[in-house]
């Protein structure tokens, strides 16, 4: 009796152990398909290569050297400092109260869909670690790498937002590069990551 595995017995055992593989790794199809989220290789879109965007380059969109954008230098945009832009004291921008913001309840946020629009949340790395999806003109929702709900952006007067966890913690900001991307910044003006278009990489699909 012949007991060797068949050609199409050893096909089925590589994809099936590819499936384990990609399961095991826990990040969703979205972000791991690097040949269509290459930012490292991008010139255009990443900020080792493209000084315009980077922070410690190009000291207009520093918040270190630009106090108009910086929420610790400008109260105005500090929601600690300006109650209408804090979503603990304003229910419009709480996705909390405001459920049009908010994913458990309004489905078309989620990064999921494949019509989804909105930017790819990428670490100083280049690594693609979360999405952000567009709810309006104003506010924008965040996932982390496993595609769950983790947080969200609400606009300030300087042409960027300012990030909240969920519960409406003031954890960060962004600020806009001037090329249709964002540098994302912790509530102490460290810069962290930053953001790209995701039709900058659906075009290219």
């Amino acid at each position: 009796m012949n007991t060797r595995p068949t050609a199409a017995a050893i096909l089925l055992l590589i994809l099936f152990s590819c499936s384990a593989a990609a399961a095991a790794d826990g990040s969703p199809e979205i972000l791991q398909n690097s040949s269509l989220i290459d930012a490292k290789n991008n010139i255009t879109i990443n900020p080792e290569f493209n000084s315009a965007i980077n922070p410690e380059h190009n000291s207009s969109i520093d918040p270190k050297s630009n106090s108009s954008i910086n929420p610790n230098s400008n109260s105005a945009i500090n929601p600690r400092h300006n109650s209408s832009i804090n979503p603990k004291h304003e229910s419009s921008i709480n996705p909390i109260y405001a459920l049009a913001l908010n994913p458990q309840h309004n489905q078309s946020l989620s990064p999921k869909d494949r019509s989804w629009s909105g930017f790819y949340h990428f670490n100083l790395d280049a690594q693609p670690i979360g999405a952000v999806v567009r709810a309006d003109g104003e506010n924008l929702v965040y996932f982390d790498s496993e595609l769950s709900w983790a947080g969200y952006f609400s606009a300030n007067s300087e042409g960027g937002y300012n990030w909240f966890n969920k519960d409406g913690d003031w954890i960060g900001f962004l600020i806009n590069n001037g090329e249709q991307g964002f540098n994302l910044f912790d509530n102490e003006g460290e810069w962290i990551g930053f953001l790209t278009q995701s039709a900058v990489f659906r075009d290219k699909s």
